[in-house]
């Protein structure tokens, strides 16, 4: 490790200066969301201080607005307006220190350089790659699995390890994609690099989740489309022999989520019902940011589930209607369906510019995943995978803005 340290190809010298500190702590937050949420933290908020201190030094304020900050300040406002209306003001006024999070956009997009970025992502996938290796050794000699006790890598609940494993999985494979067409595989730090892709898969295997086994399987189809379509019967094709050689504790995980007489899927049919029900009585504003958990015993009608089941709606377009309301709902996905749209421009225009392309496309692909995912599971609330989003997106929106001669 200490090699990959002094070699150029993770060195910080590319983080000179107030700017160049500022970038470092960002890069270092998203690092370090891969294995502790209060690392993490205090790397983003020694960034947001560092800036500060340079918006006074200059008597200016440096901070760039991304092309899809009206939906991020109209979903804001939103949010503010639900606020007022909830049952517990105070408990849903918390739900705005989530918030501040996304802050981390805005700087991302005014600071990071072509070069920075390729380095985080170095780290990114080193450290994703680390904590899939340790969730590995928990499967098979750390911990005794079951589906309420599964393998965790470095976090603390292995539903918050699968989604970053998802999103590490899915960009990876685009970034080695990218290396190999810039500048092939034969390097030592690319086959690095590319040894962190299966064993990353095999770990998201073992954490049983099935949302996330959908999420990387539609990212990576996004992928392989956009490199050649016709590659797509060949991928379908790995995918099919996968399943058939899959040990049978796997497939049965995997075919029980269409099984009504299954204790979880019963309780997932139940759950999202439940919060249509919120949505129906709530369109406008919701029951409130933080308040599904509380107002759900006066919408559910089975008292089959325990009530902790119930603390949020294994659905993001579900949750965030029934926390915040249908409007709120809808620029939600109108923030996302914009920066799809510009990502697939980005594309268009810059197909000549490989790492531009890639970094779309990377976007592209970890969004697939993304909402894929959130189908079955409310990973928009998670905070270490909203981190990881941020990233890949903002970085796609940096070298679109350098490219525009904004420095």
């Amino acid at each position: 490790m200490s090699l990959l340290i002094r070699s150029k190809w993770l060195s910080l010298a590319d983080f000179e200066g107030r700017k160049g500190w500022i970038s470092l702590f960002l890069i270092g937050g998203v690092v370090a969301s891969l294995a502790s949420v209060f690392a993490s933290s205090l790397l983003l908020v020694l960034g947001g201080g560092v800036w500060i201190w340079d918006c006074f030094r200059d008597r200016r304020l440096r901070l760039r607005m991304p092309p899809f900050k009206f939906f991020m300040f109209a979903f804001l406002a939103l949010v503010l307006i639900s606020i007022l209306f909830s049952s517990d003001r105070l408990a849903s006024a918390l739900y705005l220190k989530k918030l501040l999070k996304y802050f981390v956009v805005f700087l991302l997009y005014t600071y990071l350089t072509r070069e920075q970025i390729v380095k985080g992502m170095n780290w990114v996938f080193l450290v994703a790659g680390a904590s899939a290796a340790w969730g590995i050794g928990q499967y098979f000699w750390l911990k005794d699995v079951d589906l309420l006790n599964r393998i965790d890598g470095f976090m603390s609940h292995w539903m918050t390890f699968s989604g970053q494993l998802m999103i590490c999985a899915v960009a990876l494979a685009v970034f080695l994609a990218y290396l190999w067409k810039a500048h092939g595989l034969g390097g030592w730090r690319q086959r690095v690099l590319f040894l962190c892709f299966p064993v990353v898969l095999f770990a998201l295997l073992l954490t049983m989740t099935r949302s996330a086994w959908i999420g990387v399987a539609g990212g990576l189809f996004v992928l392989v489309a956009s490199l050649r379509f016709r590659w797509v019967l060949a991928g379908a094709g790995i995918g099919l022999l996968v399943l058939v050689f899959l040990p049978s504790s796997f497939k049965v995980r995997l075919y029980s989520g269409f099984d009504l007489r299954d204790e979880t899927t019963r309780g997932r049919i139940e759950i999202f019902e439940t919060g249509l029900r919120m949505v129906a009585a709530n369109p406008l504003t919701g029951v409130g940011p933080r308040m599904v958990a509380a107002e759900a015993a006066g919408y559910r009608q089975e008292q089959e589930f325990p009530e902790w089941a119930y603390q949020h709606l294994h659905n993001n377009a579900i949750q965030i209607a029934a926390e915040v309301g249908i409007p709120a709902l809808l620029v939600w996905l109108g923030l996302w369906l914009w920066i799809a749209y510009d990502l697939l421009g980005f594309r268009r225009r810059k197909r000549e510019d490989q790492l531009a392309s890639s970094l779309a496309l990377m976007a592209l692909c970890v969004m697939a995943a993304f909402h894929l995912m959130g189908l079955l599971e409310y990973n928009a609330g998670d905070s270490e995978v909203a981190t990881l989003i941020i990233f890949f997106v903002s970085a796609a929106y940096a070298v679109r803005r350098q490219e525009g001669g904004e420095d």
